[in-house]
Formats: C-alpha cells, structure tokens, sequence
C-alpha cells in the first residue's frame, strides 16, 4: 500500500480551485445590455413619474419602467437588438426614439427631452342681452287694456 502523498493532495486541492474559478468565470460573462433612459424637460430638468417603454423591433419584446427621481429610468437585462424607445408623461406629448441598437455588456444612455405644450387660452363669452324694462312694461299695459285685439292673427284665408 502506497503512503499518503502530501504533495499530491496539494496538486489536487489546487486542480480543483482552478476547475472552480473557471466555472465562475464562465457563469459572470454577461449576455445582455442595460438601457438607460434620461427624461428631462427642454430647460433640462428632469421629470420623474414618466412611463418608458422599450421594445424590440424584431421580436416585439416588451419592458417598461418609470424615471426616478432624477428623471432616469433603467431598463437592465436586456438582449441585445434594436429597440424603440417610448416617453410618455401625462399632458406632455409622447416621445419615441427610433432604432437604439444594444449590444452584448453595453450600457446605453439615451436621453429625451419632452416639450410642454403651450396652453392654448380659450375665452367664452355670454353677453346678456339688455332689456328696457320700462318700454316692455308699457307694452304689456297696452296690450292689456286693447285686449289684445290688434296682436290676433288674420286666419280668414286658412
């Protein structure tokens, strides 16, 4: 029977590290993208609470998430492809960024600025119509005590 071998144990215990290491290695290699996405206002402020919506143009994939409070959104573990990226705030028109192309590791950065509209000033006017009080009240009075007799309508030719 062989002695137990110190140095072979060592070569082992070695071999195994590496055959460990390596698989590690192998498992950490990253086959997506992470999209990024910077919503501001035209003075550059940024605007939280805005929908995002990235979608894969080839397969229709479909992610969404909403800008923080700095005005950026993260979209992470995406494959890589090319996207259409859609910014939506309420009362703020949409924005869709056209063809972002992602690449295996890459973190993109896209930025998009939504314009306000201009509030149109819409003014609604009812003018009352002026009455003379006085001149309608003569009126009534008159035709009350005429009874009405000039105001009948001429029905003989009916």
């Amino acid at each position: 029977m062989k002695a137990f071998q110190p140095l072979s144990l060592a070569r082992t215990a070695v071999a195994a590290a590496l055959l460990l290491w390596s698989a590690g290695a192998a498992s950490a290699q990253v086959a997506d993208a992470v999209l990024e996405v910077i919503v501001s206002d035209e003075s550059g402020a940024p605007l939280p609470g805005a929908s995002v919506r990235a979608t894969r143009s080839d397969t229709g994939l479909d992610r969404q998430a909403v800008s923080d409070g700095v005005g950026v959104a993260r979209l992470p573990a995406l494959p890589p492809g090319v996207y259409q990226v859609r910014v939506e705030l309420p009362g703020i028109p949409p924005v869709t960024e056209e063809n972002v192309t992602l690449r295996i590791g890459q973190t993109a950065r896209v930025k998009v600025t939504l314009t306000m509209r201009q509030a149109e000033a819409v003014t609604v006017s009812a003018a009352v119509p002026v009455v003379d009080e006085i001149a309608s009240a003569e009126l009534d009075k008159q035709a009350r005590e005429e009874g009405f007799t000039k105001f009948e309508p001429n029905l003989a030719g009916c």
